[in-house]
């Protein structure tokens, strides 16, 4: 079955993925330890920290959207 592409997600930047990578298990380590005490009691603080850390990191490769025009 073939399904109709629209647009797509595109990485701007290729060299910036290992950088990227590395800054976002930097950025989840470092969340977990500065809050390695409050992680069992109130994890929405971590949690938000990781995303915000993920959210860099995804801003570092470019992503670019993609799609055709008629």
């Amino acid at each position: 079955m073939n399904v109709p592409q629209f647009a797509s997600l595109v990485i701007g930047d290729r060299s910036w993925i290992v950088p990227a990578l590395l800054i976002a298990g930097f950025g989840a380590a470092f969340a977990l330890w500065l809050n390695r005490r409050r992680v069992a009691q109130a994890p929405i603080g971590p949690i938000l920290r990781i995303c915000g850390w993920l959210l860099l990191s995804i801003c570092l490769v470019n992503p670019l959207w993609s799609s055709s025009r008629p």
